[in-house]
């Protein structure tokens, strides 16, 4: 933007900054700003010369950091056509004849960049680049990375900060496009990544447990005594707000709960009136669903910790009923005293009828003969 600034008087104009002239019936407001002088014709090893010295001052030994941010605006290369896209091939040469073995990290931040492919002789030059910085540049979307990613495939450090690609993609399309493009990137946008999750064995040597032959379902002690724990977390739960906090010895004090939630958004309820088209309010502030809740830091910030603030989230909830006949209860094997039970069913509401999944991990009391 043009910047200005009135003159001391009405009809004077300050030749650095502009001014306001006043006329005989209208006022011109007058706005001036430097501008570079004509470009310097300089040969191929002087432009190498000149870039070079620049250079030296903006590599820190120590960091192993190349700093390239608003290179064209740097003070020593006025009259000279500087943008990275112009003279990436020079850099890269001298990236190669100066520091490619030490360098590590580049700031491209400020350079007005569209892709990465007009700046691909810099990056194959830095060989063993891992972090990168292409804030406020012009990255439309992941594609533009591909020079990147083809260069530094040890890239771990990458941030995007106020380009496009951040501002009009969602957050989880983000980052999983990111990551196909970078496997090894753990920070993204000055953000630690979370761990990948994986189906296969990323490592050889990494091996499964032994899974054992029979589950707690098949023997009858432990299987009557999930049955009697579910039957009776049950009962207090449809007890309502004054009977769960009974609930507390049923938790283990450093618990966690989590809800989420799916619905139905079309119209029409096919003849179950019971049934809503639309998530209720109190469940859509508190939804961790990964396919409606896409925000990390939300999700993270919806997680309950501890016994007393699990208790009483439970206890807000509203009164209901479990329809006894359509519970289904299912168990992993009990391994290192803990076994992963789950409890499915139908749940009336007063207004509506919910379907629900709870995934408990219990602990036996063998003592006691419950969980």
């Amino acid at each position: 933007a043009v910047v200005g600034r009135q003159g001391t008087g009405s009809s004077g104009i300050n030749a650095e900054y502009g001014g306001k002239l006043t006329l005989k019936d209208h006022t011109i407001n007058l706005f001036a700003r430097p501008s570079p002088g004509p470009e310097s014709e300089l040969s191929g090893d002087e432009l190498k010369a000149k870039i070079c010295s620049v250079l030296e001052g903006r590599y820190s030994v120590l960091d192993k950091k190349l700093d390239l941010s608003e290179f064209n605006r740097d003070k020593d290369l006025v009259g000279i056509r500087a943008q990275l896209f112009v003279i990436s091939n020079v850099i890269g040469e001298l990236i190669a004849e100066k520091c490619a073995d030490s360098l590590e990290e580049i700031d491209f931040s400020r350079n007005m960049l569209k892709h990465t492919g007009c700046i691909r002789s810099i990056l194959s030059a830095a060989k063993n680049i891992t972090r990168v910085s292409l804030e406020y540049n012009m990255m439309n979307s992941e594609s533009d990375l591909k020079a990147l990613s083809e260069h530094c495939p040890n890239l771990t450090h990458l941030s995007l900060k106020e380009n496009p690609a951040k501002k009009l993609m969602e957050e989880a399309k983000y980052i999983a496009g990111i990551r196909r493009l970078f496997p090894k990137l753990i920070h993204l946008d000055d953000l630690p990544l979370p761990e990948k999750i994986t189906f296969e064995d990323e490592e050889d040597e990494v091996k499964l447990p032994v899974t054992k032959q029979s589950t707690i379902l098949l023997e009858p002690l432990p299987r009557q005594a999930l049955e009697r724990f579910f039957l009776k977390y049950i009962e207090i739960h449809d007890g309502g707000k004054g009977n769960r906090a009974d609930l507390v010895h049923a938790y283990h004090e450093k618990c966690l709960f989590s809800i989420a939630c799916s619905w139905r958004t079309r119209s029409g309820n096919e003849g179950k009136p019971k049934f809503p088209i639309k998530m209720p309010l109190e469940l859509s502030k508190k939804n961790r669903n990964f396919r409606h809740i896409t925000k990390a830091e939300l999700r993270e910030s919806r997680l309950i910790v501890g016994r007393d603030k699990v208790v009483s989230e439970v206890n807000e909830m509203g009164d209901t009923k479990h329809i006894s006949h359509s519970l289904c209860i299912d168990t992993s094997t009990l391994e290192d005293n803990f076994v992963t039970a789950v409890l499915t069913g139908v749940v009336d509401c007063q207004t509506e009828y919910r379907s629900f999944s709870r995934t408990f991990i219990l602990c036996p009391v063998p003592e006691t003969s419950s969980y």
